[in-house]
């Protein structure tokens, strides 16, 4: 006897696949159900901000200014891509616009061109719409697309760093796609950390020279720079010569896979939108859904 469970099919008009910012957008704004694999997850960065000039319009979160500052002056951005997109999620699922969150799903697409989700537990179901909005292929089997060699990926490198002094910068700058920005942060107990960020391609994340070696030696030489010295000696016995260059350590090193993929497959079509563009796209519409009332209610200050 089988010990999987079947719950009925649906029968939708849209559903959206994926799991970044722009997928999550689009579905709040559609009333839509989000649904994605729970091993591909494309969250924002926590270092991406929306421009300063963006409107949250109707998801009715508070707009922020922030000040990156950083060896030649000062950035103003927006909200913090990542906190939106928490805050958005908690509403949706509130609303049940995302029945799968967390729950070890796997998603593939049928032969009749439906979805089939399968969760923990070997639960699932079969889902039908006339319209699946996909904004991520990776992960949903019969979807997704081996990479192509120019296909782009987000990187975060992630350090820990080590460095005499106190300075005010939040953010390193340079003009190539490898290591384009380094934020820094205070973890925990005070500890010191940085994240890189860079945009390769798929032929980059194999290549020795956009490793995350070569990323550690670029940002020595970005903080040694601007003058940054090390706390951090060599222990030679029993004397300690100190470093007087800038020292980090890579921890991890995290990518995101842009989605490049358009056209209509069937009854999939493919979003390359990104979150500007989806908020700007519904910036005028009246919007009177569940999601959006709870969101009026939590998220606006009011």
């Amino acid at each position: 006897m089988s010990n999987d469970l079947a719950i009925p099919d649906w029968h939708l008009q849209k559903v959206v696949l994926g799991s970044s910012l722009p997928a999550a957008l689009y579905a709040y704004f559609n009333n839509a159900p989000l649904i994605y694999p729970s091993h591909s997850v494309c969250d924002p960065f926590p270092f991406k901000f929306f421009p300063s000039s963006t409107s949250m319009g109707r998801t009715f979160i508070l707009e922020e200014i922030n000040q990156l500052v950083h060896p030649t002056g000062i950035d103003e951005v927006g909200n913090q891509k990542e906190e939106v997109y928490k805050r958005l999620c908690f509403v949706m699922s509130l609303a049940g616009l995302i029945p799968y969150s967390n729950r070890g799903v796997s998603v593939r697409r049928t032969e009749d061109n439906a979805i089939k989700v399968v969760c923990e537990k070997h639960t699932e179901s079969t889902i039908f719409a006339d319209e699946f909005a996909v904004f991520n292929d990776d992960g949903i089997l019969g979807l997704e697309m081996d990479p192509m060699p120019q296909a782009e990926y987000e990187v975060a490198d992630w350090f820990n760093v080590k460095f005499d002094g106190k300075h005010s910068y939040k953010l390193l700058k340079s003009s190539e796609e490898f290591i384009s920005e380094f934020y820094f942060y205070t973890a925990s107990r005070g500890k010191r950390r940085g994240v890189a960020s860079s945009l390769l391609t798929h032929e980059e994340l194999n290549e020795e020279g956009f490793s995350d070696h070569y990323s550690k030696l670029k940002i020595e030489n970005m903080m040694k720079t601007i003058g940054m010295k090390s706390n951090a000696g060599n222990k030679i016995g029993t004397t300690i010569i100190q470093l007087h260059y800038p020292v980090v350590e890579h921890t991890l090193r995290e990518t995101r896979k842009k989605q490049m993929r358009t056209g209509k497959e069937d009854n999939f079509v493919f979003y390359t939108m990104t979150s500007e563009e989806v908020l700007a796209r519904y910036k005028d519409e009246p919007l009177e859904t569940s999601a959006s009332i709870l969101a009026q209610e939590l998220l606006s200050g009011n």
